[in-house]
């Protein structure tokens, strides 16, 4: 009997008031990257019968925490955090932590895709974006966008972001497809030349 081909990896966007989530899997299996406020119950419609295999938060707001832990609750993934981003979420939940740990160089399988985790923080101590070379694409949150990185962020924050993404995702393949938190997908080669990305 001949196996048939793994179905393709996809990343889907989840959009609620104008805030991204990522559902990244094939038609058994998936990844959630962010659970903004809000969204858990678009996201839980978007994993439908699929294995979620966690809920993997590239920062550590408190509204994010929540909303990633009402996910949780509805499909049952395990949610990683980065030890950088603990504080916030035990001012919030100190009786109950997150599940997994998050660290520099983690990787996740999903389907037929790798998803190499990349700590760059700025936004937040325990930011996190993810690398999927197969999709061509970097999972950013609010660590880079379009439009570049460091908004609305105070001058020392936005210096230590700058600082971070230039050594750990200017680095990346110029095609690659920067797939953020906020906003439509730009390209690493792009945003990697804007002014705003060196000031």
């Amino acid at each position: 009997m001949t196996a048939l081909p793994h179905p393709l990896v996809r990343a889907q966007r989840v959009e609620v008031a104008g805030t991204n989530a990522w559902v990244v899997g094939d038609d058994d299996e998936c990844l959630v990257i962010d659970a903004p406020p809000g969204a858990a119950t678009a996201i839980a419609a978007v994993v439908g019968g699929r294995r979620s295999l966690g809920i993997l938060c590239t920062h550590g707001h408190v509204t994010h925490i929540a909303s990633a832990l009402t996910l949780s609750d509805i499909t049952g993934a395990d949610v990683f955090l980065h030890p950088g981003d603990y504080g916030p979420w035990r001012e919030v939940f100190p009786t109950r932590w997150p599940e997994g740990l998050l660290m520099d160089g983690i990787t996740f399988e999903v389907g037929m895709a790798r998803l190499v985790g990349i700590h760059v923080p700025g936004h937040t101590d325990g930011g996190m974006c993810w690398y999927a070379e197969t999709l061509g694409s970097v999972f950013t949150g609010d660590s880079l966008a379009a439009d570049g990185a460091g908004r609305d962020l105070p001058p020392a924050q936005r210096t230590r972001l700058l600082s971070a993404v230039r050594a750990r995702l200017f680095t990346l393949p110029p095609l690659t497809v920067i797939r953020p938190g906020h906003g439509p997908d730009g390209r690493i080669g792009t945003v990697r030349w804007t002014p705003d990305s060196w000031t």
